[in-house]
């Protein structure tokens, strides 16, 4: 191959790189700018059971490295109803796979990232309970907890939602719940990979 091929074909390859593997959707996913960009606080009346579930959602200093991550402290009265922390809704593109998951580590508690995703309905007027008013929740996918022994494991899934479950958004769902202990998150991504459109 000779040289002016061969600078062509970086020059390709270089253009395909956005495509094939997009900017993190994910505001503020190392938690540097504390929960910026994240709900943490419930106060709709349908979700009387995360009433008090701020309490047990801070940033701390990443306990096995460096930088900051988030801690979701499951104690005993809500091991049924869980912990959560979730992002804003990220618009998506139709016929586009995306990556998502993140680093978790857990001390007991299962813990999971979910991928959730919404379609416009201006008919729909409740918050809370996995609600927006506006958007009606048309699916969801999960990246499993893994370990539970104390270790960083970066855990990730694609995901291309199918015809019938087309979500215009998504948002990422951090979940901890079952077993008392805490939960850290970091690093966490929704970026796009492929790009299928016709």
């Amino acid at each position: 191959m000779q040289l002016k091929e061969l600078i062509i074909a970086l020059i390709l390859v270089i253009f395909a790189l956005p495509v094939l593997a997009g900017e993190n959707l994910v505001e503020n996913p190392d938690f540097k700018l504390g929960l910026e960009h994240w709900k943490i606080k419930f106060p709709e009346p349908n979700e009387k059971k995360y009433g008090r579930n701020h309490q047990q959602v801070q940033v701390v200093a990443n306990p096995a490295g460096p930088g900051n991550c988030i801690v979701l402290n499951v104690v005993g009265e809500l091991t049924n109803a869980g912990v959560k922390a979730v992002t804003g809704l990220m618009p998506v593109e139709k016929g586009v796979t995306y990556e998502f998951g993140g680093d978790i580590l857990s001390e007991g508690p299962p813990g999971f990232i979910f991928l959730e995703g919404y379609v416009v309905d201006p008919d729909r007027t409740m918050a809370g309970d996995n609600q927006y008013p506006g958007f009606r929740r048309i699916y969801r996918k999960k990246v499993p907890y893994g370990a539970t022994d104390g270790k960083w494991q970066t855990l990730t899934r694609q995901a291309t939602p199918p015809a019938r479950y087309q979500p215009t958004h998504v948002l990422l769902k951090l979940y901890a719940y079952e077993k008392v202990g805490k939960v850290f998150f970091t690093n966490l991504i929704f970026t796009p990979v492929t790009n299928d459109k016709p």
